[in-house]
């Protein structure tokens, strides 16, 4: 555990520092007024993906393998504070992150499936090798990161690249009226919502029954 928190301290110090250099090439490009009022916040421009993020906020600590881990070995007030500093810390990467968006938007490139790869073209040599360093890093951070890149190469980049699109084939096991709003991630906010909902439903109905039944017992006698 040790050795993986080392990496993990790593893996940070790296991403912090190349990711100081992307911004270097980004910021200077456009005045600060014209980076802050881009865009509008509205569901189908990026605000339903935000509101996915908060409903993980409280269902994502639970479910990732490297956040229970820490917790099951540190004191509760050390792992909540852990916890806290890391989710003010992650907010903030993720903003100055997002400044590489902002970026491409100002500079008229089309919306794509890659825009920190299409940024990056842009940069230069070191500045393409900051954002690669960056994405790299990113996504090496957690193993199930790593094996859902992998299996995005395999199952799709790898046909396309052949000349074979692979045929979409989504099971259709979330109903249509899940979705919330008309955005691009209008499903994945419902989906978040209502499984949450139905989760936290299902974990405290099995601890509500007893006391129901026990409270409906002593009043019958």
């Amino acid at each position: 555990m040790r050795s993986s928190i080392f990496s993990d301290v790593i893996q940070a110090v790296v991403f912090i520092l190349f990711l100081g250099v992307v911004l270097a090439y980004v910021l200077p490009a456009h005045a600060p007024g014209d980076m802050l009022s881009e865009g509008t916040f509205a569901l189908n421009s990026g605000a339903d993906l935000l509101l996915v993020a908060l409903l993980q906020v409280l269902s994502y600590p639970f479910h990732d393998p490297v956040l229970t881990d820490r917790g099951f070995i540190t004191r509760e007030k050390t792992m909540l504070r852990a916890f806290v500093v890391a989710g003010i810390l992650g907010f903030l990467a993720i903003l100055a992150f997002s400044l590489v968006g902002v970026h491409a938007r100002l500079e008229g490139m089309k919306p794509s499936s890659n825009v920190p790869a299409d940024v990056a073209r842009g940069l230069g040599f070191a500045g393409f090798f900051a954002m690669v360093v960056v994405m790299v890093t990113s996504a090496g951070s957690t193993l199930d990161s790593t094996f859902t890149s992998l299996s995005k190469l395999v199952a799709r980049e790898l046909p396309l690249l052949a000349g074979r699109l692979p045929s979409p084939k989504a099971m259709n096991l979330i109903p249509p009226g899940w979705a919330i709003g008309s955005g691009k991630y209008a499903i994945l906010l419902g989906t978040n919502l209502y499984g949450l909902a139905l989760c936290t439903a299902g974990f405290f109905l099995p601890l509500a029954l007893p006391r129901y039944r026990m409270s409906a017992s002593e009043s019958a006698a």
